[in-house]
């Protein structure tokens, strides 16, 4: 798990007991909800390490993507997402067809 400002400050991050928190407070040793790429299983992982990727000044162009069920996630263009076929996606490349990944599909 790598927190950094490709993702807005308050976007929403699950822990380890189905509980939310801002990916902001995220801290080293902090359980949350990963998928294990080889497997296709979501664990329980513990936080490594935190980043940050961006200067805050950058002007670096953020999207608002707005899933089905509502939530919004505003990203950097340039952040990749899993889709639901499994590959990753820059978020600027994405069209009204792609499926993107998520714990509660």
């Amino acid at each position: 798990m790598i927190g950094d400002e490709c993702l807005h400050p308050d976007t929403s991050i699950r822990l380890f007991d189905n509980t939310n928190k801002p990916i902001k407070d995220i801290k080293i040793g902090d359980k949350v909800k990963s998928l294990n790429e080889k497997t296709g299983i979501i664990e329980n992982k513990e936080v490594l390490r935190v980043f940050k990727n961006l200067p805050k000044s950058s002007s670096e162009k953020r999207l608002k993507l707005t899933m089905e069920n509502g939530q919004n996630i505003i990203i950097t263009g340039n952040h990749k997402v899993k889709l639901t076929t499994g590959k990753w996606k820059r978020s600027d490349e994405l069209t009204k067809k792609d499926e993107i990944f998520s714990l509660d599909t």
